[in-house]
């Protein structure tokens, strides 16, 4: 069995990128071979030593491309991924900077204080707590909504049973002449049978620990047909 002597990473001056660059050119690989040998893109390959990790795809697979590469070259991985966390605070910290020296500094006619901010935020969100207390409210004491299909008010049939339809808010209760009737997703029905004569129906939505709303139907059953 071939055996290998892992090498800790001694405190070089150098990067990151240029010790893995220089033990892989010690230990006689190309990054194609490299490549082949770990199952990294070589393109990743490239990025890992020229430290540019945003080429990389994720912090996990960066940490897991250094592992592989450590090893392959024979340095200690877990070494290799604490010398990583040093050059990634030192890449941010640089990326920072040169982004600062790139962006115009704000005129002083634009420059917004802190406690403006703030009192900014802290009416906004007061305007946000009351629009919806108020709408809360609203929804709370504004009677549900009703509205009937059929029968048409003041209906005339000649035929003993109708089929009442309407339609109210989701999660109110129903009731035709005191008779609770199924609701579905704000949607009724129930077959209603007629008295001879004028027939008043009662139709009532009730919301819960809430107001009430009536509307009354009146259907005539004319007989005369049946006798």
């Amino acid at each position: 069995m071939v055996s290998f002597t892992v090498k800790k990473i001694k405190n070089e001056s150098s990067n990151l990128g240029d010790l893995l660059k220089k033990k892989r050119q010690e230990a006689g690989l190309s990054l194609a071979q490299l490549s082949r040998r770990t199952s990294i893109p070589e393109k990743y390959l490239t990025a890992i030593e020229a430290e540019d990790w945003l080429k990389l795809p994720g912090e996990v697979y960066i940490k897991n491309f250094l592992r592989r590469y450590a090893s392959e070259v024979k340095l200690d991985p877990t070494r290799v991924e604490k010398k990583y966390e040093q050059s990634k605070v030192s890449f941010t910290t640089s990326s920072i900077n040169s982004l600062q020296k790139t962006l115009p500094l704000p005129s002083s006619n634009f420059i917004i204080l802190p406690k403006f901010i703030r009192n900014f935020l802290i009416v906004f969100l007061l305007v946000l707590l009351i629009g919806y207390i108020g709408w809360q409210a609203k929804a709370y004491f504004m009677p549900p909504e009703l509205s009937i299909y059929y029968p048409t008010d003041n209906l005339i049939t000649e035929v003993p049973t109708i089929i009442l339809s309407g339609k109210t808010d989701p999660e109110v209760e129903v009731m035709v002449n005191n008779v609770l009737v199924p609701v579905n997703n704000g949607l009724f029905t129930e077959e209603i049978d007629l008295q001879p004569g004028v027939n008043i129906l009662k139709i009532k939505a009730i919301k819960k620990n809430g107001p009430i709303k009536e509307e009354f139907v009146r259907v005539m059953w004319r007989t005369e047909i049946f006798n």
